[in-house]
C-alpha cells in the first residue's frame, strides 16, 4: 500500500510523496469579456479535513485536469509544488497552496469513507460583522434561504443580485456578483421550495449604507440542503419555521432607501430656517449645492472604530461595540459649498468622500508619507468645484442653535466645474465603506420657516469653534468640528481651495452671498 504525506505535514518545494485527496470544491475564472474559462481551482481535503487550495491552473493545463480530476473523487497525487498562500483572498485557511503541472501523476482510487466530501470554515452572523476589512481568509457562512433578487445593474455595469439568509437569532444579506449570481439563478429548481438551507463560501464582509453585507468573489459557491452537520443543525433549530419558502423580491432596499423618495429638496438659504417636526431629534433634506473650498483647520480624518465609525476613545477602544473592533482612519472634511441663495459648510465622511476621490483614508495615509492630521493631502482639491446633490441631516444642533456644519447622508455627483486635479495616489483596490444607519423622516413645508432666528447678524466667520458633544446613539454627527455661525461683524469669508499646506486658509477669499 503506498504511503502518503498528510496535507497539513506539507513543506514549501516541491512535492515528490503521495497526498491521499479528495477533490472536495471546483471552480473556473473568467477575465472580463472571455467567452473560456481562464482560470482553474481546486479544493482538496483530506482524512483529517485539512483543506489545502490547489492551483488556480493557468489556461494550458485546465482541459488535460478537467479529464484526470472528477469532483467527488479520491486520489493519490505526486510530483507537485507546494507554495506559500496568497497573502489575502484564500478560499480555505493555511500558509500553503499546491499546484499541479504536466509531470504531476495523479492516480484514482477507490472512495475513502474516512475522507470526508466537505469542510467549511463556517462563521456566525455576528462573526462575519467583526470580519470587516479582513480579507485574508474569505468567509463561509449557513443560513436558512429567505429572500432573493432579480438580477440588478449597478452603476459600473456589473451584474448582482442580493440574497438574505437568516439563522435562528439573526439575518444577514449576501450580495453575488456577475458569475456568480448568473449561476445561482440557473439553481432554481434547488431554492424554490421550502426550507432551504444554503452554505456560501468565499465572502468578504463590506458595510454598504451602514449594513453589514457578504460580498461574492471568485470563489464564492453555494451548496443547497446538502448531507453536513451545520445543515442538520440549523434545521432542527428552526424547525418552527420548515414552511418558509424562498420569496422573490424587486429590490431589497432598507427601510431608509425606502423613505429617502419622499425627501424634499431645499435651497441652502431653505436649510437655515428648518424647524424639527414634533416627536423628532432630527430632519432630512435634498440640497444641491457646488464646493467652493475646504477647511484645512479642520483636519480631514478621524481615528474611529471599523464597526461603527465612532470614533475610539484615547484608549483606542469603541465603547459602542466593546473590545471586538480595530482603529481604522475615517474620513471627515469640512466642504464650504454655495448655491445660487446663499453658502454654508457640509461635513462630509468617510464613503462619501471615497465617493467622489475614489481613495480610502487608509491608503491615503500609506502613500502619502507627508499626510497628517492637519494637513490635508492634495487629492481632497478634487471635491472642489464639484456641484453635487447632498442629503443632509440636521438635529437641534442646526435646527435649535441656528450652527451650521450640515452633516452629509449620501452625495451623488451632478458635474465638475474644474478639472481634476493630478495626484500620484491610486485609489488601489480599498472599496471597503464606513457609514451608520440612520433612519429617515418625510418633511414637510410648515417645518421651514420664512425667516430664519440669528443668534447676532448674518454675516460669516472663519472663525471654527467645535460645537457640543452630541451623545446621542447611531450618529457620526458627533464628530462634526464645525460651528460656522454667522455672527462675525467685518464681514464673512470662506476658504478657498486647500492648498494641501498646514496652518490658515489661504489669501483668496470668496465673499458669502446673502439672501
Amino acid at each position: 500500500m503506498e504511503t502518503y504525506t498528510l496535507l497539513k505535514d506539507l513543506t514549501l518545494g516541491r512535492g515528490t510523496g503521495f497526498i491521499k485527496v479528495r477533490i472536495s470544491r471546483e471552480w473556473e475564472g473568467r477575465k472580463p469579456g472571455a467567452t473560456h474559462a481562464t482560470t482553474k481551482t481546486y479544493i482538496i481535503i483530506d482524512e483529517e479535513g485539512t483543506q489545502v487550495q490547489a492551483g488556480p491552473l493557468q489556461f494550458g493545463l485546465i482541459a488535460e485536469f478537467s479529464k484526470r480530476l472528477l469532483l467527488g473523487s479520491v486520489y493519490l497525487i505526486s510530483n507537485y509544488d507546494v507554495a506559500a498562500a496568497p497573502d489575502t483572498y484564500r478560499p480555505v485557511p493555511g500558509e500553503y497552496t499546491v499546484n499541479f503541472h504536466r509531470k504531476t501523476s495523479v492516480k484514482k482510487i477507490g472512495d475513502v469513507p474516512a475522507i470526508p466530501m466537505f469542510q467549511f470554515n463556517l462563521k456566525t452572523f455576528e462573526e462575519t460583522k467583526a470580519r470587516l476589512g479582513d480579507v485574508v481568509t474569505l468567509i463561509d457562512v449557513v443560513g436558512k434561504l429567505k429572500d432573493y433578487t432579480h438580477i440588478q445593474t449597478a452603476k459600473s455595469g456589473k451584474k448582482s443580485l442580493d440574497i438574505v439568509l437568516a439563522d435562528k437569532r439573526d439575518e444577514i444579506k449576501v450580495t453575488l456578483w456577475e458569475n456568480q449570481a448568473f449561476e445561482f439563478l440557473k439553481l432554481e429548481n434547488e431554492y424554490t421550495r421550502a426550507n432551504v438551507i444554503v452554505i456560501i463560501t468565499g465572502t468578504s464582509t463590506r458595510l454598504v449604507k451602514g449594513e453589514f453585507v457578504l460580498w461574492s468573489s471568485s470563489s464564492t459557491q453555494y451548496f443547497f440542503n446538502i448531507d453536513h452537520s451545520a445543515v442538520t443543525t440549523l434545521r432542527e433549530s428552526t424547525k418552527l419555521e420548515n414552511s418558509i419558502i424562498p420569496t422573490l423580491v424587486p429590490s431589497m432596499k432598507s427601510q431608509e432607501q425606502q423613505n429617502m423618495a419622499n425627501i424634499e429638496t431645499v435651497t441652502i438659504a431653505q436649510l437655515f430656517e428648518a424647524q424639527l417636526p414634533d416627536g423628532k431629534n432630527f430632519i432630512e433634506f435634498y440640497s444641491e449645492a457646488t464646493v467652493i473650498g475646504l477647511f484645512p483647520n479642520e483636519g480631514w480624518y478621524y481615528i474611529g472604530c471599523n464597526k461603527c465609525g465612532k470614533k475610539m476613545n484615547d484608549f483606542g477602544q469603541c465603547i459602542k461595540c466593546s473590545h471586538k473592533t480595530k482603529p481604522i482612519p475615517i474620513y471627515k472634511v469640512t466642504l464650504a459649498v454655495k448655491d445660487s441663495t446663499a453658502d454654508t459648510s457640509f461635513v462630509i465622511f468617510d464613503r462619501h468622500v471615497m465617493k467622489l476621490i475614489k481613495v480610502s483614508a487608509q491608503h491615503l495615509l500609506n502613500s502619502d508619507q507627508n499626510a497628517t492630521p492637519e494637513m490635508m493631502p492634495p487629492i481632497l482639491n478634487n471635491m472642489v468645484g464639484r456641484t453635487c446633490i447632498f442629503r443632509l441631516k440636521l438635529n437641534q444642533y442646526n435646527t435649535v442653535q441656528h450652527k451650521e456644519g450640515f452633516t452629509v447622508m449620501e452625495v451623488d455627483d451632478v458635474k465638475s466645474n474644474k478639472p481634476t486635479s493630478n495626484s500620484k495616489i491610486d485609489s488601489g483596490e480599498d472599496s471597503s465603506e464606513h457609514d451608520l444607519d440612520h433612519e429617515s423622516t418625510e418633511p414637510s413645508e410648515h417645518h421651514l420657516q420664512k425667516k430664519r432666528k440669528k443668534p447676532n447678524d448674518d454675516k460669516y466667520s472663519d472663525q471654527v469653534q467645535p460645537p457640543p458633544e452630541n451623545t446621542s446613539k447611531g450618529s457620526l454627527e458627533v464628530e462634526q468640528g464645525h460651528d460656522a455661525q454667522r455672527h462675525a461683524k467685518n464681514g464673512g469669508q470662506v476658504p478657498p481651495p486647500n492648498s494641501g499646506t498646514k496652518g490658515s486658509p489661504g489669501n483668496k477669499s470668496l465673499k458669502r452671498t446673502n439672501t
